[in-house]
């Protein structure tokens, strides 16, 4: 990268002899150092860009010189069944920490999809530290990844691990890098027909539904958008919410009938996968888009998707 200078009027930044401090930090993950200098009539600054040599080979791709392999690698093509953990390998020892390994599947431009979030720390979790402690080991989901194939990506957090003999913060991985393709499996799904059953709302759930009493069909709009787009990954259309909505008399929380229905496409996924991948999403909640949609946070998980039963 060439040098290259921008002038710009400044009005509140720290000034110590010729050189201004910014508010954020001046290197780039490509290694370019940015340096600002005062103008000589002190009414402006420039920014340059400057290369700066790289002094060690650790880094492998992650902009991160902590890390030393993964497990998917970077641009990784795999079956769906050959990943049933994440793996990252450390140069050094590390402790788990309280930030999060999250996996997105975004598909050919489209906006990215939460498919899990993890936290070693929280008790839900399954992650493990192996290799004397340089091998951290994230457990996936049922039901994050498709057999269907797609784009992935993993990020993780800036104090996902610790330095084990410091206890420092280690940095993470942003998103977009450590990056990886499940193969489309090309095993058809079945032909199942239309499945029907209960979802209940939680208490601030059944609480806000009860305040909206103009609103409550876009509420329930809303959420059957976030069940097909962001956690069944089906077209909305076969997704619908059926009859009158009703109070659970033993919670007195409010129960929702939906009907997944069927396809004739031996390439989309069936009613019933569709069905157990909503269960897995909400008996993980807390590592599942589940938890944090703006409406599927209401969702309660305790009660999960009861199938209706068909009459013979």
């Amino acid at each position: 990268m060439d040098n290259r200078s921008y002038s710009q009027t400044y009005n509140s930044n720290i000034i110590i002899g010729n050189y201004i401090i910014l508010p954020r930090a001046l290197v780039l993950p490509n290694n370019t150092l940015l340096v600002s200098q005062v103008g000589p009539d002190n009414n402006t600054w420039s920014l340059k860009a400057i290369d700066v040599p790289k002094y060690t080979d650790r880094d492998k791709g992650y902009f991160n010189t902590n890390i030393n392999t993964t497990f998917p690698k970077i641009n990784d093509n795999l079956i769906f069944s050959d990943i049933k953990n994440i793996l990252i390998n450390f140069y050094d020892p590390v402790k788990l920490s309280d930030g999060k390994l999250s996996i997105y599947y975004q598909p050919n431009g489209q906006e990215k999809n939460l498919r899990q979030s993890t936290t070693c720390t929280s008790t839900t979790a399954k992650c493990t530290l192996e290799n004397d402690d340089k091998r951290v080991t994230v457990t996936v989901l049922d039901s994050v990844l498709s057999k269907s194939g797609g784009n992935y990506f993993i990020q993780v957090d800036n104090n996902f691990v610790k330095d084990r003999v410091h206890e420092e913060p280690l940095l993470g991985i942003k998103e977009n890098i450590w990056k990886f393709k499940i193969k489309d499996g090309k095993t058809p799904y079945p032909i199942i027909s239309s499945i029907s059953g209960l979802l209940r709302l939680n208490v601030e759930g059944t609480e806000i539904y009860q305040s909206k009493s103009n609103e409550r069909n876009e509420f329930f709009n809303a959420l059957l958008d976030e069940l097909a787009e962001k956690v069944i990954l089906i077209p909305r259309e076969r997704l619908r919410k059926e009859s009158k909505e009703q109070i659970d008399h033993d919670s007195n929380l409010l129960l929702i009938s939906i009907t997944i229905d069927e396809t004739k496409n031996h390439d989309e996924k069936d009613a019933n996968t569709a069905m157990l991948d909503l269960k897995n999403m909400m008996i993980n909640l807390d590592q599942t888009f589940i938890g944090q949609g703006d409406h599927t946070k209401y969702l309660d998980y305790t009660y999960g998707f009861n199938p209706k039963r068909k009459l013979l």
